[in-house]
């Protein structure tokens, strides 16, 4: 297993970052939170198993995130959507755990968010049902609870 570099974030100019099928492990190092554009990060099928940096997301472009099948744990990052402009974010398989963040409710151009695998909890949000945008989810193989919220019936773009 490696890992990936901390001079990484010497990138400023980097718009995609695909590492994906890998042995890599560790941490996502800190300079990915100073790539001011960054549009794709995906890091699926790895062992990455350490959270994000604080600020990864919130200042760059994002367009789509696939951190599926690694192992990061503890509470889901809040900050993921940053501009509001992410459209895929895939968080499956993984250990996370805790309530997933309301703050996802605004995020209206998300149109595809799968979080199955994971060992959230609580209820989501009854805003994730009303994205604007939104067409496909994947809540499953979680602990989440409270129901459905109705406000489903309103979502115009829902589909899967």
């Amino acid at each position: 297993m490696g890992h990936c570099p901390q001079g990484i974030g010497n990138l400023k100019n980097l718009v995609v970052f695909q590492c994906y099928n890998n042995n890599f492990s560790g941490e996502i190092p800190a300079g990915f939170g100073d790539m001011l554009d960054l549009i794709a990060f995906s890091v699926y099928r790895n062992h990455f198993s350490r959270i994000f940096p604080a600020n990864f997301g919130r200042f760059s472009p994002l367009d789509s995130i696939d951190i599926s099948e690694n192992q990061f744990s503890g509470e889901f990052p809040r900050f993921l959507c940053g501009d509001k402009k992410l459209r895929l974010l895939l968080a499956l398989d993984n250990n996370f755990s805790g309530e997933f963040p309301d703050s996802y409710a605004e995020c209206n151009s998300l149109e595809r968010l799968r979080i199955n695998k994971n060992h959230l909890s609580g209820k989501i949000s009854d805003g994730v049902w009303a994205l604007p945008k939104v067409t496909m989810v994947d809540f499953g193989d979680n602990e989440f609870s409270g129901g459905i919220s109705p406000m489903i019936a309103f979502s115009i773009s829902l589909n899967q």
